[in-house]
């Protein structure tokens, strides 16, 4: 099953969302503004990502909540994980896991690979051959 954990004020979670329901794909949703991750979670979440925290840290929230860089560099991996769960607008949003595949943001191309395979190669063919 498809989960995906959006922010209810974040203009690219509505677009996964509705970009989901166009395509009848089944999901779960988690709103992590109103049901924040665990430290477990985040850390679970993160060995779905290729680049670790680069993938789902908020360099821009960062910013905005006047965090200095540097500082937010020289933390643990303990405590890079206990800032993010206290400030979840330091994860990037939103975000979708499904098997061992995950996805992070909204980008055209990204959300194609969360159509189920048979459909992808149907449509295809259908293309291809009419």
């Amino acid at each position: 099953m498809l989960k995906i954990y959006v922010e209810k004020n974040n203009s690219s979670s509505r677009k996964l969302i509705k970009w989901l329901k166009r395509q009848k794909i089944d999901y779960e949703e988690r709103y992590i503004d109103t049901k924040p991750l665990s430290e477990d979670e985040l850390l679970n979440i993160m060995s779905f990502t290729e680049n670790g925290f680069d993938d789902l840290f908020s360099y821009r929230a960062m910013k905005d909540m006047n965090l200095d860089e540097d500082s937010v560099d020289s933390l643990s991996v303990k405590e890079l994980v206990r800032l993010m769960v206290k400030n979840p607008r330091l994860i990037r949003k939103p975000f979708a896991i499904k098997g061992k595949k995950m996805i992070v943001g909204y980008g055209k191309d990204q959300v194609q690979t969360l159509i189920p395979k048979e459909r992808r190669l149907k449509a295809i063919l259908h293309y291809q051959f009419g």
